[in-house]
Parts: C-alpha cells; sequence; structure tokens
C-alpha cells in the first residue's frame, strides 16, 4: 500500500507565493525527499494567499520515515537559518486504503 503524508501550512500574511517559490528550490526539503528510495511523487497546493497544502506519495510508511531522518539531519541548518515563513502547520498520513483513477 502507498503512504500519504499531507501537510497544511498557515503562513505569514501573503506569503504563499514565496513559500511555493521555496519549495521550487533544488534545495528545498521536498526536493531532497524525492532523491530517497520509496519516494513517487509530491505536489504542492495553494489554498490561499496565506496557506498551501504539500502531499507525498511514497511507497510505504518506512520508506518515508528512513527519508525524512535522513533529510532532516541534513537540512536542519537550513530550515533553522530560512526566513520563517510558516506561522503553524498540522500534519497527516495514512496508508491509501481506496484509490479511483481513470
Amino acid at each position: 500500500m502507498e503512504y500519504k503524508v499531507i501537510a497544511i501550512f498557515k503562513l505569514q500574511p501573503n506569503t504563499a507565493d514565496q513559500e511555493i517559490e521555496r519549495c521550487k528550490s533544488p534545495e528545498s526539503l521536498l526536493n531532497t525527499l524525492k532523491t530517497f528510495a520509496g519516494f513517487v511523487a509530491y505536489e504542492v497546493v495553494k489554498i490561499s494567499e496565506d496557506s498551501t497544502m504539500t502531499i507525498q506519495t511514497w511507497e510505504t510508511k518506512e520508506h518515508f520515515q528512513s527519508a525524512m531522518a535522513k533529510a532532516m539531519g541534513a537540512h536542519s541548518a537550513k530550515i533553522q537559518t530560512r526566513e520563517n515563513l510558516v506561522i503553524s502547520y498540522q500534519g497527516y498520513s495514512g496508508e491509501i486504503v481506496l484509490e479511483n483513477s481513470l
């Protein structure tokens, strides 16, 4: 079963486009995660001018957890020093139990 990880970010006012551009950067956490085993895809969704959502798909929960542990170590300094656009976030994750594709 594939594993989904969804995060909804509340951002500083009118910074959604800036956060999306940061996600596009080759050095972003999302782009680092895609280099690890088990990565399938990610999406970034602009919800409003003040919020975004990321959706990651992994082959398994174990692939995601392993990748995050490695990526967070490599990104800890960057995360601490980057401009803080994020006010808060909510994270959700789980195995896909039903899928209907065209």
